[in-house]
Order: C-alpha cells, then structure tokens, then sequence
C-alpha cells in the first residue's frame, strides 16, 4: 500500500497463492525499502506475530483494526520475500498465513525485469495525474507521473528478480 499524495491510496494486489505481487514504487525510509503491506479478511481477525521467513528484511511493526491487519517492513530491491503471519484467527480457527511479495523497483509492468517497456510506458504518461489505471507508473508515489519516475526506472533498468524455485 502507498499514498500517492493527494491521488489516494493505491494497492498492488498479493496473493497468497501462485505468482507473487510486484511493488514496483519506492518505498519510504533514508533506503526507500520500507513498505506496507494491508491484509483483509472478511470479519474481525486476531493474530500473534509476523515475521519475513523468506529473503531478507525485518518487520518494522503491525496493527490489528477490525478484520484487517497491517504489517510495516523494510526489505531490499530486487528480491522476492515471504512475510508469514502466525497464529490468524478470523473465527474459523487460528493458523498461519504466508505472502509472498516481489520488490523490484521500477518494473511498472510486473513482468519481473525493469526495461525499456517499463521506462516507454512511463515516459508516455510523463506529466499526468497518478489514477487507478496508471498508479504503478508513479514510481516516487507522490501522485504525478514524471520524470522522477523515469529517472529511478532508467537506474534500475536491466535489473531482474532472481529466478524461481
């Protein structure tokens, strides 16, 4: 989840099955690489801890409101993580939830490589507002699309998450 100034709030989608989500936007922090990410479930939930168990980075903090959890974590580029949540309990019984989440800042397009399709993409949207339809162009959530955003994709250009297992 990033804020993208006065555009609003916008959610790259991780699901906790198949291909991981892509953040592709900067994070906050002196190294950019704190995120957040918001866990819903249908009726209130409890839980008792979070932790990354897969690729590195730390959990910064997390929050129970209702039926959604948040969890505040930093974590290098370039990497896929799994950030496990113990002890859930949304009234079906408790057990644990594992995410996976890709970071790989600049990959507007989601396709695992930042590239020239990625730096095309943003170039062409270069001066517009961030929406719904193009938020993961906004590279630096700060709700234009600009020449920012191009400048972090061109560095990043050529970066690639490591594959699978």
């Amino acid at each position: 989840r990033k804020i993208h100034g006065a555009a609003g709030t916008f959610d790259i989608p991780l699901p906790s099955a198949g291909s991981p989500g892509i953040e592709c936007r900067l994070g906050g922090g002196a190294n950019g690489d704190m995120h957040q990410v918001v866990v819903s479930f249908a009726t209130p939930v409890t839980f008792t801890s979070a932790a990354i168990t897969s690729g590195s980075g730390t959990v910064l903090g997390t929050s129970v409101v209702g039926n959604e959890i948040t969890i505040n974590f930093a974590a290098a580029n370039a990497q896929t993580i799994a950030l496990k949540l113990f002890g859930v309990n949304d009234g079906s019984g408790a057990g644990d939830l594992s995410i996976p989440i890709s970071l790989l800042l600049g990959d507007a397009n989601a396709n695992g490589v930042v590239n020239a399709t990625d730096i095309s993409a943003t170039k062409a949207q270069s001066g517009s507002a961030t929406t719904s339809a193009n938020f993961r162009l906004d590279i630096t959530p700060n709700g234009t699309i600009n020449s920012s955003d191009v400048a972090i994709e061109k560095s990043n250009s050529g970066t690639g998450l490591p594959p699978g297992p």
